[in-house]
């Protein structure tokens, strides 16, 4: 009896320990990729342009998005 318990404890060693051993660990890669060039952003981008006009500081709001002004120019104090 102690004979077979000790050759099942022993088979039980060897299987956990070879169950173990050919693991590999691979990181997660999408099969697909995400191309971010054509997507649009949500909100314009809005920029301060600036100007000198008779030794004064002007600025006025241009949209990069749709290639036009915003509003007047206005004098920086």
């Amino acid at each position: 009896m102690k004979k077979i318990v000790t050759f099942y404890f022993i088979l039980f060693i060897c299987v956990t320990i070879s169950s173990t051993i050919g693991i590999d660990a691979f990181a997660y890669a999408p099969a697909y990729e995400i191309k971010t060039e054509n997507y649009s952003p949500l909100s314009d981008i809005i920029e301060w342009r600036y100007k000198t006009i008779n030794g004064k500081l002007y600025k006025r709001q241009y949209n990069c998005t749709k290639d036009r002004w915003i509003g007047n120019w206005q004098l920086i104090p």
